[in-house]
């Protein structure tokens, strides 16, 4: 895991509206978009295009998400996981590195989905990420995808948390980035 003196710029990313894009209405009253102060998120995007590697996780129909909330914890929706690319890596090797770091899990190759642009708005400041979407298997030593199961770690110094998402979840939250929930509706078909 990453100390919390780690950088801003490698914080969480991808949450947030997307910008010049309409949100699409979706249901609040879901019982899991509650407000934790204990994993409110100051981080703000930098200024600068960010390129990040995320995972589409999914077993037994549920996919494996990150919550993502704001500085008042807030729960906005969530992502896949992953993380920034650093310099001399792959979008490959950048994804199975914050597995590791971030989880402790052992992932498994990843094959590459697609690329796609994220523009978007969290804690007030406006983001810019490229994000390479790679498709897993689910990691050694991640639990078994069971309801109301989640598990609460450090993103680089913040308190989050991840779970599997059931199918029916996905209509009610929002899904960051947007450009990824027909990949996300077909990986889950596909299981």
């Amino acid at each position: 895991m990453k100390s919390p003196s780690s950088t801003p710029e490698n914080g969480p990313g991808i949450g947030g509206t997307q910008m010049g894009l309409k949100q699409r209405d979706r249901k609040r009253e879901d019982p899991s978009m509650n407000t934790n102060p204990d994993l409110a998120s100051d981080w703000t995007p930098p200024e600068r295009i960010r390129p990040i590697a995320i995972g589409l996780i999914v077993a037994d129909g549920h996919v494996l998400l990150m919550e993502v909330r704001d500085r008042t914890g807030f729960l906005k929706g969530f992502r896949p996981v992953g993380g920034g690319i650093e310099f001399g890596e792959s979008a490959e090797q950048a994804l199975l590195r914050e597995f590791r770091e971030e989880l402790g899990w052992e992932p498994h190759a990843a094959s590459l989905l697609t690329v796609c642009e994220n523009r978007f708005e969290h804690n007030g400041a406006p983001g810019h990420e490229i994000v390479f979407v790679f498709s897993g298997e689910r990691p050694e030593g991640a639990p078994a995808p069971l309801p109301d199961t989640r598990l609460d770690f450090l993103d680089h110094g913040v308190a989050t948390s991840i779970r599997w998402v059931a199918p029916d979840e996905l209509e009610r939250v929002p899904i960051y980035p947007e450009a990824i929930e027909p990949l996300l509706r077909t990986a889950i078909a596909g299981t």
